[in-house]
This record gives C-alpha cells, structure tokens and sequence, in this order.
C-alpha cells in the first residue's frame, strides 16, 4: 500500500511540474503574442506594397511594348 501511495505522490508531482511547464510556457507565449502580431502587420503591409509596386511596373512594361510596338510600325513606313 506505501508503493501505491509512493507512486500516487510521484505521479502528483511530475503532474504538477508538467502544469508548471506548461503555464510558464503559456505566459512566454501571451507576450510574444503582440510582437508576432505587429510583426505579421508589418509584413501584410509590405506585401500590399509590393503588389502595388508590382501593378505599376506591368503598366509601365506594358507601356514600353506598346511604344516600341509604335516605333516598329513607323520604321517599317520609312
């Protein structure tokens, strides 16, 4: 009967140093929560950015094929 009582007070305490892992790691990861959040934020919006920037360099490309397309014709006319 000591055994099983033995083993019951080993079990609690591995139980309770498991519990004790697991809040520290919780309270570690609620406040890397706000710094991963503005850091997602961040990149979200350079994405948009770059997206952007990405439109506008396929306009102005498109633009260069349309003028060069202009001057082939015209050359071909001379």
């Amino acid at each position: 009967m000591q055994t099983d009582l033995d083993g019951a007070v080993n079990e609690l305490k591995n139980t309770e140093e498991h519990a004790k892992t697991a809040s520290t790691d919780g309270s570690c990861l609620i406040e890397k929560l706000p710094q991963e959040q503005e850091g997602t934020l961040q990149v979200e919006r350079l994405h948009k950015g770059l997206k952007q920037q990405i439109k506008e360099l396929q306009i102005c490309l498109e633009e260069i094929h349309e003028l060069e397309t202009e001057n082939e014709l015209e050359q071909d006319r001379h």
